[in-house]
Parts: structure tokens; sequence; C-alpha cells
């Protein structure tokens, strides 16, 4: 029995996921659950500034040719995007608090702007202002909830496994609230908060990736995947 691959992140990083996972024995499934739409433009900023991003839809709103402007980045993936667009990149290879290591490590650094999502956990700025750096944030894009496909429907109410990478919070309670389901759900987490946003969707046991990045979460599918009978059977081991 193939199991069903659900992802549900925004469309293009739900298309760059299914991409690499095109050699793998599942039956992919995309219904994103949210719509990135573009809101405010930039905000005037001191022409020393440098960028802050934490995701790669932050890093698609960054104006085109800022030749010499430093963009600290989350990670490769959000870096790569700023790179092409002209920046000087700096990758935490991490997660946000990783990226506050990275900035706190450089020296001179003067304003920076985070570039953000309406929906967001947790204060950048403001964890920035408290240790001493002039930020200000530019909230560049909204992240707009977007109901299931009548495939996805079909998937989650069915008879096989369903693998279900999740990367935030908000998508997994976004999903949440559309259910409940009937198929059998192994949920993959970028993690532990956001498998403890699903509650009790998780009907199998859960698995937390070893460093929140896509890579990771791509291991986490491939070891799901490689095990068809444990899947089967739910008795997935760790």
């Amino acid at each position: 029995m193939r199991a069903t691959l659900l992802l549900t992140r925004p469309f293009e990083q739900s298309l760059e996921t299914a991409k690499r996972c095109e050699g793998l024995s599942a039956n992919i499934v995309v219904s994103s659950l949210i719509e990135i739409v573009p809101t405010a433009d930039m905000p005037e900023t001191p022409a020393d500034s440098s960028f802050v991003v934490t995701s790669q839809n932050g890093a698609r709103r960054l104006p085109e040719t800022q030749e010499g402007i430093v963009v600290f980045c989350v990670g490769d993936r959000t870096a790569q995007i700023a790179s092409e667009l002209g920046y000087v990149t700096k990758s935490a290879k991490g997660d946000v608090d990783d990226l506050l290591s990275l900035i706190n490590r450089r020296d001179e650094i003067g304003p920076l702007v985070h570039v953000r999502g309406v929906h967001t956990s947790g204060d950048l700025v403001a964890k920035l202002s408290a240790q001493g750096h002039q930020a200000s944030e530019w909230i560049a894009y909204d992240q707009r909830e977007q109901p299931l496909s009548a495939d996805a429907k079909l998937a989650l109410n069915g008879e096989k496994p369903i693998i279900l990478p999740l990367f935030s919070p908000r998508t997994a309670s976004l999903l949440l609230a559309q259910g409940p389901f009937s198929a059998p759900i192994h949920p993959i987490g970028m993690s532990q908060a956001v498998l403890d946003a699903l509650g009790s969707m998780q009907t199998h046991p859960p698995r937390v990736a070893a460093r929140p990045t896509a890579d990771a979460m791509l291991t986490e599918i491939e070891a799901l995947l490689s095990q068809p009978h444990r899947l089967e059977s739910g008795s997935v081991s760790g």
C-alpha cells in the first residue's frame, strides 16, 4: 500500500519539496494551507541597514539589485534566494536562536530590518533591541488561510497512510481545524512546538526533524518511506 505524502506549505515551497521527493515511493498530494500575499512595500530605511530574513517568503519580497547590502538569513535556502537577488548573505543554518547568535557575532552592524509576514511566532525585533541593536520590521506579506483541496480531503479520509510534514505551528493548527480525519496520519514536525499545535491529530508516533531545516525534514520523510510495513502497522521506529 503506497503511502500518501501530503504537502501543505505555501505553493512554491510545496513544489520544491515535491520535486525533491519525486523518486520516493509515495503518492504526492499538494494542498497549500497558506497563500502568500504581498502587503506593504518596503519602508524607507537608513542607507547602512541590513535585512534579517526568517523565511523563504520574506527573502522573495526583498527588492532586487541591492549590491553590497547584507541579509542575515535563518537558513541556506533563504540565503540562496536573497543571493540570487544580488545581496551579500549570511546564513545561520538553523533557527531563530542561531540567527541571533550569528548577528551578535558580527562587529559594527548598522540598523536591522526584519522582513516578516503578518503571522509570526515570537518578537525578533524586541530580542534584537534587547541585545543592543537598532531594529525595525517590515511586514511584507500576509499568510492567508486556504481550504484543503478535494484530493487532500479524499486522502485524509481514506485508508492509506498519510505522511504529513509540517513546518510551522500555524499550519498544524489550520489543518487541525479542518478535521477530524480518518486516515492513519504519520506527522513530521520541524519542531516539537509544531507537533504540539497538531494536538489530537497525532494518530501515529510523531517524528521531529533533527534540525529545523528542509533537508532534515526530507531525511525524516525518506526514513518513513523506507519502512512501508511499519507504516501500515503504525509501529514506526525512531
